[in-house]
């Protein structure tokens, strides 16, 4: 099921995605102690909705949330993904654009009793030099925190430093140029 749609204003849009699918398992000839033993069910929600909150602040907030649960010989394992996320536009001036992002991914499978997760903080900003250069530049920063059967809670932290500016050439032509300095936490 899918429904979209947007108010009278104009100023809010949402997308709605659900899905619900289940199956006993293919036919399969071997290996012995899988015939007739696997199955799933799977539930996805997808939500988004977008505001303009005035004619120069928007913004963009997103769920996905995906839960599995697999069949095999009786036993029953699940899983799920979970992503929530927010995204701001500033129009600050004419020429400049500030954007702020807060990303989040959760991962579970209990078959590994694997958890990953993931924190993804951005801002950056967008200057207009001209209609044919632009030049972007931000800093973000992701935590992973990640978990397995045997494995202790591992953490990584990444802070991220990035320039990147952009020449129209022509309508067919152009010339992107870019760096970017990632600083591991340890």
């Amino acid at each position: 099921v899918s429904v979209t749609g947007t108010n009278k204003s104009g100023k809010v849009t949402f997308a709605s995605f659900i899905s619900h699918k289940q199956s006993h398992g293919v036919p399969i000839i071997s290996p012995a102690h899988r015939i007739g033993a696997m199955g799933y069910t799977t539930r996805i929600f997808s939500q988004r909705i977008g505001a303009s909150f005035s004619p120069k602040i928007q913004g963009d907030f997103w769920l996905r949330f995906a839960d599995n649960e697999m069949t095999f010989i009786g036993e029953a394992s699940n899983s799920y993904l979970l992503m929530p996320n927010a995204h701001f536009t500033f129009a600050l001036k004419d020429n400049f654009t500030l954007h702020t992002k807060l990303g989040y991914t959760e991962w579970f499978a209990e078959t590994s009793s694997e958890h990953n997760r993931l924190l993804r903080p951005e801002i950056w900003g967008v200057m207009k030099v001209n209609d044919k250069h632009h030049l972007t530049f931000g800093v973000d920063y992701a935590q992973h925190t990640f978990t397995r059967s045997k494995v202790l809670e591992e953490s990584q932290g990444n802070t991220g430093i990035f320039v990147q500016d952009n020449f129209l050439l022509s309508d067919k032509i152009t010339i992107d140029g870019a760096i970017r300095v990632d600083l591991p936490d340890n």
